[in-house]
């Protein structure tokens, strides 16, 4: 018997602030990451140091977290109502082999979450606030999200 294989990490990213009075490199970077509006989620592939150097560029208009595989079923099944065999297929597809998450699922529309951010959305998470990297406490964020 082989090893089985290791599921690759994924980021899920959120925006969670809007464009007014932005500048338009920060625009550009969001544009490319898919998030076009507050409370869009995209997938992305967390060893990739271009998304990282994306995500470092526009960090206080996001925030992200590495997105557990149950975490992952549930907001599929919640926004695209797939079911049994359509689910596992795009889970296997996603973890375990090297396609881009963004061709199976380019966004992810979300609504904002019930009761509200923890914090502010001006200050970074480590301080207490909603912005920048969070681990793994972005699959509470997208469960109440969902």
């Amino acid at each position: 018997m082989g090893a089985s294989k290791q599921p690759r990490t994924l980021f899920a990213v959120i925006r969670i602030r809007g464009s007014v009075n932005r500048k338009k490199e920060e625009k550009d970077t969001l544009r490319m990451l898919g998030l076009t509006k507050p409370h869009h989620m995209v997938l992305i592939p967390a060893d990739n140091p271009c998304y990282q150097g994306m995500l470092r560029k526009v960090q206080h208009l996001i925030t992200w977290g590495e997105i557990d595989e149950d975490t992952l079923r549930y907001v599929i099944q919640r926004k695209f109502g797939l079911e049994g065999e359509e689910l596992d297929r795009a889970i296997q597809l996603l973890l375990y082999t090297e396609v881009n998450p963004r061709r199976i699922f380019p966004i992810f529309r979300l609504h904002p979450p019930s009761g509200g951010y923890k914090g502010s959305i001006k200050r970074p998470y480590a301080d207490g606030g909603a912005w920048g990297y969070r681990g793994p406490a972005i699959n509470q964020l997208l469960r109440r999200m969902c």
